[in-house]
């Protein structure tokens, strides 16, 4: 049996070309988007966390939280009306550290709140945020009263 060859012959080849290459960068263009947004919004959170962590601190005598349930109880976790279960899908918080720890080797402060991911990307203040909460730490276990909000 002979092999029956149908040739096709396309009217505008150049168009079929150029809807695949267009929809291949619409894909790569949606893949950088969705990758982008979640990094922001990782930084994002490791941010709202750093002023949880810190709202935590000041307002327990310095004391660094062991759990995340700590730091639902937070007025600054109350203000965001999230609970940690979002929080935590993109950002890292040390339990397992203690004020004293840090006070001794204030350099455990960049690990102990952290991306999941890793690295920063639009959040270049993360540096500075952690060392307003060390001081945090500090200042609280310096003072003998809780202080006034």
């Amino acid at each position: 049996m002979a092999a029956v060859q149908i040739e096709m012959k396309l009217k505008h080849p150049w168009r079929w070309t150029a809807a695949t290459l267009v929809v291949i960068l619409l894909g790569a263009a949606a893949i950088f988007y969705y990758q982008f947004n979640e990094a922001l919004r990782g930084d994002y959170e490791t941010a709202r966390v750093i002023q949880i962590v810190e709202d935590y601190v000041t307002t327990h005598d310095g004391n660094w939280p062991v759990s995340y349930e700590d730091l639902d109880g937070t007025e600054t976790a109350h203000a965001t009306g999230l609970a940690s279960s979002y929080w935590r899908r993109y950002t890292r918080v040390d339990f397992t550290l203690t004020s004293e720890q840090l006070i001794k080797n204030p350099d455990l402060i960049y690990d102990a709140v952290t991306r999941l991911s890793g690295d920063y990307v639009v959040y270049p203040h993360a540096r500075r945020d952690l060392d307003r909460l060390m001081q945090a730490i500090r200042d609280a276990r310096k003072s003998p009263t809780p202080p006034i909000r």
